[in-house]
């Protein structure tokens, strides 16, 4: 029923939490242009191709995020990507502050765009450090290629997170980074941009061979992730990357195999409607459910967060209630998880096609996401 279990990181992300609250308005900032530096992604038509920037058949990865991030396919009323950077508060001239980062809801039409909680936001904390000389966060040693264009640092004025484990949703695709940070240069002072930003982690082959790109997107769509990356080589027959070189790294451990990701963006000051806190409120809540391929006929897999270890409990029920199948159960660590369920109930018995809930409940709190499961 379960295939393959936990991303179960030893240290995780720092999800903040304090005893003291600290009382001041958040300052939001969306991100409003992202793109994937290195590595590239090649795919095969017609030769080995670029498909990073380069459109291929009408597709590049990168214009797919920034039409993504700029419009409303799905007419839900909502922008498809949306990925805030939350000071609480903003103090650029303090050594540094409490941040939030991840997914959220941001309202159309995009010139007057509000983000806030509804539907769905899922923020997680940490710590940054404010740089006033010098650099924030730059590329590693011998981790990138001379691609065109390069990866750009963060300079100072500048702010830069702690390292943690991130699940960077970024709807066509959930990467599960490992040792992540995020630093940018703010523009203006208070900032009204954020700029030169740079989003840095490390994915590994393990993970990049289980990643499955939704069957949604243009021309990579239901591909392994490795199989598009130089030097990737999932099971399986056909997923061998084309490229003729390999731009694998290695990771923060000095012996995992992988990639480090770096991702180059652009940030604006944006009208907030979630919490305006100096406390964590929500600190204890399970955060960002994903479920890739969704909807899916054979297996999907889920990935979420648990903000802090204890009990929890992973499930999937149907629209009356039912737990049709238990995936995980237990004390578990904080940190993502990964799950994989085959469609089938508890005992193995299959289950009909239709719409069932993944609820996830930690520490006496749960969110839910839907899932669509065709034959």
């Amino acid at each position: 029923m379960v295939r393959g279990c936990g991303l179960n990181f030893a240290g995780v992300a720092m999800l903040v939490t304090f005893a003291s609250p600290v009382f001041g308005a958040s300052t939001a900032f969306r991100i409003d242009d992202l793109d994937l530096r290195d590595p590239h992604l090649y795919f095969t038509l017609l030769g080995c191709r670029d498909v990073t920037d380069i459109s291929l058949n009408g597709f590049a990865f990168n214009s797919d995020l920034q039409t993504r991030l700029q419009t409303d396919g799905d007419s839900d009323g909502y922008l498809d990507l949306s990925l805030l950077i939350v000071f609480d508060p903003l103090d650029q001239s303090a050594t540094g502050g409490r941040i939030r980062f991840g997914a959220s809801s941001c309202a159309t039409p995009l010139g007057s765009t509000t983000c806030g909680p509804i539907p769905s936001e899922q923020l997680v904390g940490l710590l940054a450090v404010n740089g006033s000389s010098g650099s924030c966060l730059a590329t590693l040693p011998n981790t990138v290629r001379p691609y065109n264009p390069s990866v750009t640092g963060s300079n100072a004025p500048c702010f830069a997170s702690d390292a943690m484990d991130l699940l960077l949703d970024l709807k066509t695709v959930v990467l599960p980074l490992k040792s992540a940070r995020i630093a940018a240069v703010y523009s203006g002072s208070p900032g009204t941009e954020l700029v030169s930003g740079l989003i840095r982690g490390f994915l590994t082959q393990t993970d990049a061979d289980n990643t499955v790109i939704s069957a949604s997107t243009p021309l990579i769509g239901g591909m392994l992730l490795a199989s598009l990356l130089p030097g990737g080589d999932p099971p399986g027959p056909n997923n061998t990357s084309c490229a003729s070189f390999s731009d694998k790294d290695v990771g923060p451990d000095g012996v995992t195999q992988g990639w480090w990701m770096y991702f180059n963006f652009r940030a604006s000051l944006v009208p907030y409607a979630g919490p305006h806190v100096g406390v964590y409120e929500d600190a204890e809540r399970p955060r960002a459910i994903s479920a890739l391929p969704n909807p899916f006929r054979s297996h999907v897999t889920l990935d979420c967060w648990l903000a802090r270890e204890g009990p929890a409990r992973i499930g999937v029920f149907d629209l009356s209630g039912r737990e049709v199948a238990e995936l995980a159960s237990g004390r578990l660590a904080a940190g993502p998880h990964r799950l994989i369920w085959d469609g089938r109930r508890t005992g193995e018995l299959p289950t009909s096609p239709g719409l069932y809930m993944v609820r996830v409940s930690s520490n006496g709190r749960s969110i839910s996401k839907r899932i669509v499961l065709l034959r």
